[in-house]
């Protein structure tokens, strides 16, 4: 849910948002959303609950990201692998090495 709103204001911020716009339809057909629920804010909570105890800061909008690929046991797929590396349990993939 989160990739998919950063995906829609990227869209909407680059010069050209119709072409843009028909991609992020066209990923949103091939990927499913996944929704935001209590199992996931328990997840993003924990996480950042632990990750403040290590003294690490992140991102809410990346440690919901992170927490919803944990919680529905996926692999985040990011070029932004420096955002994502320090949160523990994460499967974490960089497709463009």
């Amino acid at each position: 849910m989160i990739t998919y709103a950063e995906l829609v204001f990227g869209a909407k911020r680059s010069q050209n948002e119709q072409k843009n716009m028909i991609k992020v339809n066209h990923i949103r057909e091939i990927y499913p959303i996944e929704e935001l629920n209590e199992g996931v804010m328990e997840v993003f909570a924990d996480i950042k609950a632990q990750m403040l105890a290590d003294g690490i800061k992140n991102e809410d909008m990346d440690l919901l990201i992170a927490a919803t690929a944990i919680y529905n046991d996926l692999t985040l797929v990011t070029n932004n692998t420096k955002h994502f590396k320090s949160v523990p349990n994460l499967k974490l993939e960089n497709w463009k090495k």
